[in-house]
Protein backbone atom coordinates (compact mmCIF):
# COMPACT_ATOMS: atom_id res chain seq x y z
CA UNK A 1 0.00 0.00 0.00
CA UNK A 2 1.00 3.80 -0.18
CA UNK A 3 2.87 4.83 2.94
CA UNK A 4 3.99 8.13 0.95
CA UNK A 5 6.80 7.66 -0.15
CA UNK A 6 7.66 8.96 -4.21
CA UNK A 7 6.09 6.26 -6.99
CA UNK A 8 4.31 4.36 -4.76
CA UNK A 9 0.28 3.37 -5.25
CA UNK A 10 -1.90 0.89 -4.32
CA UNK A 11 -1.83 -1.06 -7.01
CA UNK A 12 -1.19 -4.50 -7.14
CA UNK A 13 2.58 -5.36 -6.44
CA UNK A 14 4.82 -8.47 -5.91
CA UNK A 15 8.17 -8.78 -4.35
CA UNK A 16 11.29 -11.39 -4.14
CA UNK A 17 13.66 -10.98 -1.86
CA UNK A 18 16.58 -13.09 -1.61
CA UNK A 19 18.42 -14.53 1.70
CA UNK A 20 21.54 -13.20 2.31
CA UNK A 21 24.04 -15.80 0.68
CA UNK A 22 27.98 -14.84 1.50
CA UNK A 23 27.16 -11.03 1.54
CA UNK A 24 25.06 -11.17 -1.51
CA UNK A 25 21.64 -10.21 -1.36
CA UNK A 26 18.90 -9.14 -4.32
CA UNK A 27 15.66 -8.14 -5.10
CA UNK A 28 12.94 -7.31 -7.91
CA UNK A 29 9.54 -6.05 -7.46
CA UNK A 30 6.72 -5.70 -10.10
CA UNK A 31 3.76 -3.49 -10.17
CA UNK A 32 0.97 -4.01 -12.18
CA UNK A 33 -1.17 -0.64 -12.41
CA UNK A 34 -4.15 -2.22 -14.51
CA UNK A 35 -4.84 -1.30 -18.20
CA UNK A 36 -5.73 1.98 -19.84
CA UNK A 37 -3.69 4.58 -21.35
CA UNK A 38 -2.22 5.63 -18.42
CA UNK A 39 -1.17 2.46 -17.34
CA UNK A 40 2.35 2.94 -14.96
CA UNK A 41 3.30 -0.04 -14.57
CA UNK A 42 6.74 -0.81 -12.58
CA UNK A 43 9.81 -3.19 -12.79
CA UNK A 44 12.44 -2.51 -10.01
CA UNK A 45 15.81 -5.02 -9.13
CA UNK A 46 18.65 -4.35 -6.54
CA UNK A 47 21.65 -6.03 -5.70
CA UNK A 48 23.98 -5.11 -2.97
CA UNK A 49 27.22 -7.51 -2.14
CA UNK A 50 29.79 -6.84 1.15
CA UNK A 51 33.14 -8.23 1.73
CA UNK A 52 35.94 -7.77 3.16
CA UNK A 53 38.83 -5.98 1.81
CA UNK A 54 42.36 -5.26 2.85
CA UNK A 55 41.79 -3.91 6.79
CA UNK A 56 38.06 -2.97 5.79
CA UNK A 57 34.74 -3.24 4.09
CA UNK A 58 33.54 -2.73 0.72
CA UNK A 59 29.71 -2.89 0.10
CA UNK A 60 28.64 -2.35 -3.65
CA UNK A 61 24.78 -1.74 -4.44
CA UNK A 62 23.18 -1.05 -7.97
CA UNK A 63 19.21 -0.69 -8.97
CA UNK A 64 17.28 -0.14 -11.59
CA UNK A 65 13.66 0.65 -12.26
CA UNK A 66 11.47 0.87 -15.25
CA UNK A 67 7.96 2.83 -15.29
CA UNK A 68 5.96 2.76 -18.14
CA UNK A 69 3.08 5.02 -18.80
CA UNK A 70 2.60 8.45 -21.02
CA UNK A 71 6.52 9.07 -19.94
CA UNK A 72 8.52 5.92 -19.48
CA UNK A 73 10.95 6.34 -17.05
CA UNK A 74 14.20 4.27 -16.57
CA UNK A 75 16.67 4.86 -13.45
CA UNK A 76 19.50 2.87 -12.47
CA UNK A 77 21.77 3.78 -9.38
CA UNK A 78 25.22 2.54 -8.62
CA UNK A 79 27.53 3.04 -5.64
CA UNK A 80 30.04 1.57 -3.15
CA UNK A 81 31.63 2.59 -0.20
CA UNK A 82 34.59 1.44 1.48
CA UNK A 83 35.08 1.71 5.25
CA UNK A 84 38.31 0.98 7.16
CA UNK A 85 38.95 1.93 10.41
CA UNK A 86 37.96 5.44 10.96
CA UNK A 87 37.44 6.85 7.35
CA UNK A 88 34.70 5.95 4.50
CA UNK A 89 34.71 6.60 1.30
CA UNK A 90 32.07 6.87 -1.31
CA UNK A 91 31.36 7.33 -4.81
CA UNK A 92 28.05 6.90 -6.73
CA UNK A 93 26.77 7.36 -10.16
CA UNK A 94 22.82 7.71 -11.34
CA UNK A 95 21.04 7.84 -14.82
CA UNK A 96 17.31 9.22 -15.13
CA UNK A 97 15.61 9.19 -18.13
CA UNK A 98 11.96 10.30 -18.40
CA UNK A 99 10.31 10.41 -22.04
CA UNK A 100 12.02 12.44 -24.23
CA UNK A 101 12.62 15.76 -21.75
CA UNK A 102 15.13 14.54 -19.42
CA UNK A 103 18.40 12.57 -19.29
CA UNK A 104 19.92 13.15 -16.17
CA UNK A 105 23.59 11.97 -14.94
CA UNK A 106 24.89 12.33 -12.04
CA UNK A 107 28.26 11.58 -10.07
CA UNK A 108 29.31 12.01 -6.48
CA UNK A 109 31.82 10.91 -4.20
CA UNK A 110 32.86 11.25 -0.07
CA UNK A 111 35.19 10.87 2.29
CA UNK A 112 34.52 11.09 6.12
CA UNK A 113 36.55 10.71 9.12
CA UNK A 114 35.90 10.00 12.56
CA UNK A 115 38.59 11.90 14.59
CA UNK A 116 38.00 10.04 18.06
CA UNK A 117 36.61 12.01 21.16
CA UNK A 118 33.40 12.09 19.41
CA UNK A 119 34.23 14.48 16.48
CA UNK A 120 33.92 13.12 12.50
CA UNK A 121 34.51 15.53 9.42
CA UNK A 122 33.15 14.87 5.99
CA UNK A 123 33.76 16.51 2.65
CA UNK A 124 31.94 15.33 -0.47
CA UNK A 125 31.60 16.51 -3.74
CA UNK A 126 28.38 15.89 -6.63
CA UNK A 127 27.14 16.91 -10.07
CA UNK A 128 23.88 16.54 -11.99
CA UNK A 129 23.37 17.35 -15.83
CA UNK A 130 20.06 16.78 -17.82
CA UNK A 131 21.45 16.71 -20.80
CA UNK A 132 17.17 16.59 -21.73
CA UNK A 133 17.15 20.08 -21.08
CA UNK A 134 18.78 23.03 -22.50
CA UNK A 135 18.53 26.73 -22.62
CA UNK A 136 18.37 28.69 -26.21
CA UNK A 137 22.02 28.67 -26.64
CA UNK A 138 22.35 24.78 -25.88
CA UNK A 139 23.51 25.10 -22.24
CA UNK A 140 22.28 21.73 -20.84
CA UNK A 141 20.49 22.09 -17.11
CA UNK A 142 23.63 21.36 -14.41
CA UNK A 143 23.80 20.92 -10.53
CA UNK A 144 27.24 21.04 -9.14
CA UNK A 145 28.22 21.04 -4.95
CA UNK A 146 30.88 20.49 -2.82
CA UNK A 147 30.04 19.97 1.49
CA UNK A 148 31.93 20.00 3.94
CA UNK A 149 31.11 19.13 7.43
CA UNK A 150 32.24 19.05 11.36
CA UNK A 151 30.15 17.05 13.54
CA UNK A 152 30.52 16.96 17.53
CA UNK A 153 29.04 14.75 19.90
CA UNK A 154 27.95 16.92 22.94
CA UNK A 155 26.08 14.03 24.49
CA UNK A 156 24.39 10.50 23.67
CA UNK A 157 21.36 12.10 21.26
CA UNK A 158 22.92 15.56 21.05
CA UNK A 159 25.19 16.42 18.40
CA UNK A 160 26.68 19.90 17.03
CA UNK A 161 27.35 20.08 13.12
CA UNK A 162 29.04 23.04 11.00
CA UNK A 163 28.18 22.51 7.29
CA UNK A 164 29.22 24.38 4.37
CA UNK A 165 27.81 24.08 1.26
CA UNK A 166 29.28 25.64 -2.15
CA UNK A 167 26.73 24.88 -4.79
CA UNK A 168 25.95 26.12 -8.82
CA UNK A 169 22.86 25.53 -10.74
CA UNK A 170 22.14 26.34 -14.05
CA UNK A 171 18.55 26.25 -15.21
CA UNK A 172 19.14 25.46 -18.78
CA UNK A 173 16.13 26.95 -20.37
CA UNK A 174 13.40 26.23 -17.43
Amino acid sequence: SNAGEQGSTDTNKIAYLTPAMGGFKAGISVEDSGSGTAATDMTAMGASYTMPLADGSLTVKYNQSTKDGASDTDTTNMGAMYSMGAMSFIISSMTNETGTTEDQEGTGFGIKYDMGGGLTIAASATEVEDTGTTDGAGENEKYTANIGEVVYTVAPGLKAKVTYTDYEYKDGGI
